[in-house]
């Protein structure tokens, strides 16, 4: 009886690739992560080169650990502007064979957040700004459409500094020029007003109050809109409360979700 072997295959990925004439080689290489997930069969290996990457890695399973992806070979891998979402068994899952492995996500929609990422004592992980466990909501992922609808949050929640000026499809990146780009593959073509949008609320406590009691006054502002805001915020005491008359403050409300306090 004679038993023939299939050779495992490596895929190669790179800022530079295309998944339209890329053939995965290391001279003609994809250009996302994902399409080279969809093409390799068990036992391949997907080599991404490295760059700044804005990547979706949506719905991969497999039978071993990390249906996302799985540290390990040493490497060192950074990802920003990017979701990695609805995979199984694991997010990232980290390999228990090599040492040296480390991860930097920023500015990424990951499912579980840190918490969820399987190290095994492995690591680091560098977590950094801008991340968030959020549904990413998409188009349609049932039929693999992994475009954003218009009130994904993350729209506009990418790191501009070192993103790449297109998506996947050729598509202006960001979207309006000079918000911030979008996370994953896609841009969404939906253009987001600039302007900042809050959201303010106030309490004194205790209420009520005896005459003569010391009051804390609080003033909350959230920022809901897509962009910083820079701002002077005003607000006027009643008549009976000492010190009285218009209170000033300067504050820098982040985006998304920034709160200002004072």
């Amino acid at each position: 009886m004679r038993a023939a072997w299939a050779q495992a295959s490596t895929w190669h990925v790179a800022i530079n690739g295309s998944d339209i004439t890329g053939d995965g080689s290391e001279t003609k290489p994809f250009a996302t992560i994902q399409h080279g997930i969809d093409t390799a069969s068990d036992g391949d290996t997907v080599l991404v080169h490295p760059g700044v990457y804005n990547v979706t890695i949506v719905g991969n399973w497999t039978a071993g650990q990390g249906g996302g992806l799985n540290v390990s070979y040493m490497s060192q891998t950074t990802f920003v502007n990017s979701i990695i979402w609805g995979n199984s068994p694991e997010q990232i899952y980290f390999d228990t064979d090599w040492p040296g492995e480390a991860i930097t996500i920023e500015y990424s929609d990951v499912q579980g957040g840190e918490a969820g990422i399987v190290t095994n004592g492995q690591g680091p992980v560098y977590w950094g700004d801008g991340n968030m466990d959020a549904s990413p909501r998409f188009v349609n992922i049932g039929l693999g459409n992994y475009h954003l609808v218009d009130d994904s949050p993350c729209i506009n929640a990418g790191k501009a500094a070192g993103a790449p000026t297109t998506d996947i499809e050729g598509n202006p990146r960001p979207n309006p020029a000079g918000s911030n780009p979008d996370m994953g593959a896609y841009e969404n073509p939906s253009p987001v007003s600039l302007a900042p949008h809050l959201e303010s609320s106030q309490q004194v406590v205790p209420s009520p109050v005896q005459m003569g009691g010391l009051l804390t006054y609080a003033l909350h502002v959230t920022n809901t809109g897509s962009v910083d805001l820079h701002a002077i915020i005003t607000d006027t005491l009643p008549a009976h409360v000492t010190p009285t008359g218009i209170l000033t403050w300067t504050g820098t409300i982040t985006t998304p979700g920034g709160v200002w306090a004072r």
